[in-house]
């Protein structure tokens, strides 16, 4: 586990954000699984009641799905 290294790429992703739109990040983000590790390793950890990464994904999918940005 590299925690430190997906830090690093998804702050990569996020200095190109001035070219790119939060539904692009969030795709690479869902596409890339950046946080999938952090998620499972760290964050269901903190949860009260957990919930699977998967569910993560769908949720972002259904923020996209939204058009919120457009």
């Amino acid at each position: 586990m590299n925690l430190d290294h997906d830090k690093e790429a998804f702050a990569e992703l996020i200095a190109g954000a001035a070219e790119s739109s939060v539904p692009d990040i969030l795709r690479e983000v869902i596409n890339n699984n950046v946080y999938k590790r952090d998620y499972e390793d760290v964050t269901m950890g903190l949860l009260f009641v957990p919930v699977s990464y998967d569910t993560v994904v769908q949720s972002l999918h259904k923020i996209l799905d939204s058009k919120l940005w457009d």
